[in-house]
């Protein structure tokens, strides 16, 4: 089992759709569709580079909240060392 695409990928899985050989770079990332292939993806009318601007937001405003606990986090754990006798 080899990917048409990348012969020297040895890790492959099918195609829910068409059955395909695909490894990971071939693979869609958006989650739900990971294991379909790129051509019925476009054969679907799906664009698997495309998001819509709320999900662009929905994602900008998730990596805002993260890097904001992270950031609150570090400060904590600084604060609470220099407490320290």
């Amino acid at each position: 089992m080899n990917c048409p695409k990348h012969p020297e990928s040895t890790q492959t899985q099918s195609c829910l759709s068409c059955g395909t050989d695909i490894c990971g770079l071939c693979k869609n990332p958006q989650g739900k569709v990971a294991k379909i292939c790129a051509a019925c993806l476009k054969s679907e009318g799906i664009s698997s580079e495309s998001l819509s601007p709320k999900v662009k937001a929905k994602l900008c405003l998730s990596l805002a909240l993260v890097l904001s606990i992270l950031i609150m986090a570090y400060y904590y754990v600084d604060m609470s060392i220099k407490a320290q006798p």
